[in-house]
């Protein structure tokens, strides 16, 4: 089920990802399963609600997963890494649309990192890839 959502995503069939994202919520919270799948789920979510521009939600839903995942795995999950992953993608599309927008767009970038605009993006993907980066090592690609 996990597997249909996320090719529905990649297929850009929003309605058929959502439509199988509620079922396995159901699914899941029926067989009482929810907690062992809570971190993918919410992923699912977050690559959804990225794909189809809530950016708002995508972020929650990143920081969610990833905060999930990092209390089930102790902070070495591959969910939670790709959570991290997500967030800076994200957070790279939000500069990159605030900076093509200009100065008067309503779109809230953390501005504090550096007055320089050229040096924050550098320093806040280096910020948000190196928890992504630190959840990769170790693993060997048989922790799915």
């Amino acid at each position: 089920m996990c597997e249909l959502v996320a090719i529905s995503i990649q297929r850009s069939e929003f309605d058929t990802a959502e439509s199988h994202l509620n079922a396995l919520v159901t699914l899941t919270h029926t067989h009482d399963l929810f907690h062992s799948y809570s971190a993918r789920i919410i992923l699912h979510a977050a690559h959804l609600a990225h794909a189809l521009g809530d950016t708002e939600r995508a972020g929650v839903c990143y920081c969610v997963a990833k905060s999930v995942d990092g209390e089930r795995n102790v902070g070495a999950g591959y969910l939670g890494a790709a959570a991290c992953a997500g967030e800076a993608s994200l957070r790279i599309g939000l500069r990159a649309q605030a900076q093509t927008h200009g100065e008067n767009s309503n779109i809230v970038v953390n501005e504090d990192i550096s007055n320089d605009k050229s040096d924050w993006l550098y320093v806040e993907t280096h910020a948000l890839a190196r928890p992504a980066i630190q959840r990769c090592h170790g693993m060997d690609g048989r922790d799915a």
